[in-house]
Formats: structure tokens, sequence, C-alpha cells
């Protein structure tokens, strides 16, 4: 059977390989394996890996950015652009950007003769931002945002899926970015992440586009620094301004598609580090069911990692223009055992943790793919207990005021919120009353939560929350990912019963076992 390998080198470097029959078998992100959530480094662990699940050989390779024109417009001409306002320009973007560009040639270089490939095929951020949505079942006759701070050169992007071919309608490049804008007013109030010194705020300029010249409003984001009270309002007028213009943008392509182009739109694909706004995507999934739309779908692997399966997808497609594509489960990664044998006893163990108002690791089945723990390797909690979300916070080490997400039984949603859940938290709904009352801890203070439904009976999650219904009425649990404050999601069963350890969780269990965590593990190996 033939393979197609995926690959991203840069911010969530990761690999994933499809098959000629459209199944996405298997990805990996590489700061998952070496422990690093912030790596940029060349998937190369990852795609050894791949090498061990598949036992085989390659047959065509593509990579989610254009080596050439990423050097090109984000290294070269964005240096020569903002290098004269701050010369840290040329050490922060120009310097990676040529290291990048050259140790890549010489990682392509040895897998091509490992594998005996001619060469790799570079897709294209955006596109491959917009292939990654294909094995996460969008089908034809859809319309595709891609939106994050910055691709090679490209900001935000429009594609059409016709179910054979993905046809670029419209785009704007950088520095006309809305993930820019937002991504930089949120690193100003705390919340730290990449930035480039070309757009970074502070006491003597603010280098944005459009709002470069006003006075008034460099002096309101200056006077929201270290101040709580005037940083809540900054942060929710630019979650307000995020939510709109991307709003506006999506109404603009529809009408670009179906005026211009003649195309008939049944869905909305959302994808790029931007589509991991869950408050926006909600409002937007709200306000686009008194449309035409039918659905809108949104991957758990939006943000750059999922450019590998992207490109995996791109190269089947182009090998096999009318191949259709598999959907698939979150789940593509390490499994924790060859054997799963959890019995009832076990589970009812775990439960008992819960109600008593414990913290509890799950480490089962495969490593999920994208940011997010969705049932793989996360920590439960009780939603009850209204000092919850402050407890695993703590534990977790993150700002206390930061909410959780609710994993709930499909058949207790419509109890509990309003609206359509999403199968891996790519969106928040509106709580009902009963869902205010009985699960405080689940619920953000704009009265929502993004919320991950569970219906699929072969997961240890969803038999502990079927357990929890049976004693309590209902099948809802907190749910947050299994690592630390700047941690990755841990891979290995080591890995993960190492990190439930160090953050202190009460109890442990996994596909054939249950733990007390504080007491070492063993099992082949010693948990140092």
């Amino acid at each position: 059977m033939k393979l197609y390998l995926g690959t991203n080198y840069g911010h969530g470097s990761s690999a994933a390989v499809i098959t000629e029959d459209g199944k996405l078998i298997f990805a990996i992100e590489e700061g998952r394996i070496i422990g690093d959530k912030e790596t940029s480094q060349f998937p190369i662990k990852s795609i050894k890996e791949i090498l061990k699940f598949t036992n085989g050989t390659f047959d065509g390779w593509a990579e989610g950015w254009h080596l050439y024109n990423r050097l090109l417009y984000k290294g070269v001409l964005q240096t020569l652009k903002y290098g004269l306002k701050n010369s840290t320009y040329i050490q922060h973007r120009l310097k990676k950007e040529i290291l990048r560009y050259y140790s890549g040639k010489n990682y392509y270089q040895k897998i091509f003769a490992d594998q005996n490939l001619k060469r790799t095929n570079l897709v294209g951020h955006h596109l491959a931002h917009a292939f990654s949505l294909l094995p996460w079942g969008l089908p034809p006759k859809s319309l595709i945002i891609v939106s994050d701070t910055t691709a090679e050169k490209e900001s935000i992007s429009t594609f059409y899926w016709t179910g054979i071919e993905m046809k670029r309608l419209c785009h704007s490049t950088f520095p006309h970015s809305i993930g820019s804008v937002y991504h930089q007013l949120a690193y100003h109030l705390g919340f730290k992440g990449r930035t480039d010194p070309a757009w970074r705020i502070n006491n003597t300029w603010l280098q944005f586009a459009s709002i470069q010249d006003d006075i008034a409003f460099k002096k309101e984001i200056l006077s929201a620094y270290q101040n709580f009270e005037n940083g809540k309002d900054l942060a929710a007028s630019a979650q307000k301004w995020f939510t709109e213009l991307t709003y506006g943008y999506i109404r603009q392509s529809i009408d670009i598609a179906v005026n211009r182009y003649g195309f008939k739109v049944n869905n909305i694909g959302l994808s790029g580090g931007a589509a991991l706004n869950c408050q926006a995507n909600g409002e937007i999934i709200r306000r686009l069911d008194n449309t035409r739309i039918q659905q809108v779908f949104i991957s758990p692997w939006s943000d750059d990692s999922g450019t590998a399966i992207g490109a995996a997808a791109w190269m089947a497609q182009k090998s096999n223009p009318e191949i259709k594509f598999v959907k698939t489960k979150p789940f593509l990664g390490f499994p924790i055992s060859e054997d799963v044998n959890i019995n009832t006893d076990k589970i009812k163990k775990a439960i008992d943790a819960l109600i008593n108002g414990k913290i509890v690791a799950l480490i089962s089945n495969r490593l999920e793919f994208g940011p997010r723990a969705l049932g793989g390797r996360c920590l439960l909690a009780d939603a009850r207990v209204k000092n919850m979300q402050v407890r695993l916070n703590k534990i977790k080490s993150r700002p206390y005021f930061m909410p959780f997400a609710p994993a709930i039984l499909d058949e207790d949603f419509s109890d509990f919120f309003y609206g359509i859940g999403s199968e891996n938290m790519a969106w928040t709904v509106k709580a009902k009353p009963k869902a205010m009352k009985l699960t405080p801890a689940a619920i953000h203070v704009t009265g929502e939560a993004r919320v991950q439904i569970v219906s699929d009976e072969s997961m240890l999650l969803f038999r502990i929350l079927k357990g929890y219904k049976e004693r309590t009425g209902f099948g809802l649990l907190l749910l947050t990912s299994l690592n630390g404050k700047g941690e990755a999601i841990p891979s290995s069963l080591i890995q993960s019963i190492n990190t439930a350890q160090n953050l202190g969780v009460d109890v442990i269990i996994t596909d054939n076992e249950f733990l007390y965590s504080k007491i070492k593990y063993e099992n082949k190996l010693l948990v140092q």
C-alpha cells in the first residue's frame, strides 16, 4: 500500500502519514516526543516513529510550508521593511529563517537518501491548512477560511473544495492580519507566546498597519499593561473585535464564492491558528445557524501542527484526484498499551475518587494529535465542586481565572447546553440554568463552556462518564490536559505517569490499571 508523508517544519513541528485509500493512520507532534511544547525543530523523531509504526517506506512527501517563499517573505522582505525601525528584527527573524532554510535542506536531503525519494513537494502553508480539514470529514461544496498571524506571506485565505480540487478564491497578506493583532494584544496582557519585534507593544511605538498613527489607541493599550481592570476591558474588546472581523470576512467570502464564482456553499471549514478561538467560533456558528450553511467544520489540529496532515492529504490527492478521505478520530499517536483490560472495579475506584473531590489522571488510548486533550492524556475532576477550577489551575500553574472544559455524554448535552456540541472542544456553547446550578466549575463567567461531547463507547472516558452518571444522575466532568505550565502533553505511559505524579494528582487510571499517584510505578521501567 502506498504511503504519503506530510511534515510541518516550524511552529508545531509534526509529521503525519496517509494511505493511498485516504486513511490518516498516524500523526504526532515533535514536541510530544522530546517534551518541548514550543519546539520548532525539524520533526525527525516523528518521522522515525511513523516508520516504526508503518514498517514501510514513503511513496511521496510534502511539506506544510514553502521553504523558499518562507525565507523570502518572512525573512528577507520583513527584515528590509522593519529592520530600520527595530534592528532586533534581523536577529529575530532573518537569522532564524536562514538557519531554518539551511538545516531544513540538510534534513530533506538525508530523508531523500534514506527513502529513495527525489524531492519534497512544498505545499504552501495556508493550502496545507485547508487540506488538513479533509481527513476530518469536510465534504465537497465547502468554503474554507484559513486565518493565522502569517503564512509565507498570507494572513487570511479563502478556498473552495469542489471534491476533486481545492480552489483559492482570495487572500490578504501580512501585515493585514486579524490573527496578529489579536495575538499581540493577548501577549501584551500577559498571555505569553511568540511575538515579532515589529509588532510588539512597548513604551515607544506600536506597528499596527491600520492604527499606527492613532495616539489615543496607543495610550489606551499602554494603560492596560499590568492593570487588571483595564486589561479585562481591553481583552473583552479585543475578543469582540476579532469575532466581528472574522465573521465579516466569512460573509464576504461566501458572497465572493456565490456571486463571483457561481459556487454553491453548503458548509464552512475554519482552519489556522485563529480557528482555536473557541469563543469566536461559537458566536460565528450561532450566527450562521440563521443562514443556509449546513455545518461548520473545525478539526482538532487547526493549529500549525495540522499542516503536516494537510501536506500528506495534498500529496495523496495529487496522486489520485478522485481519492475519498476517511474521517478519522484525533487519537493518532502512540498507544498506551497493546492490551486493554480495565475492569469495572477499577473504573468504580476512579469514580469514587472523583465524587470525593479528588483529581484523576486519565491515560488511555493513542495519543491525541493537536493542542487539546480529548480523553487520551488528561485530568478529570468533579464540576459540582465550586473551587475545583481554582484547584486545577493551581496544580497546572495557570492564572486562577482560566476556565476548564466539560466533557459530557452526548445523551446529556441538550439537558445542560444550547446549540450543537463539538466532539473536539472546537467552539463554546451557551449554558442552560441546570448547568449553571449543578456544575458551576464548568461554566465560564460569560455563561459559556467549551464542551466536548463524548459518544464513543470504546473510550475509557465514556465508561467513566457513564459510571459517574449512574451515581450522580448526569455524565459531565471537568477535563483538562495532563501537563504543567509550559510542558508538552506527554506521549508514552511512563512520561504520562511521571507528569501526573509531578503535578500531585490523587489517582491515575490507565487502560489496564488503577494507581494511587504517590506510589511509585513499576512496570518494566521505574519512574525516576
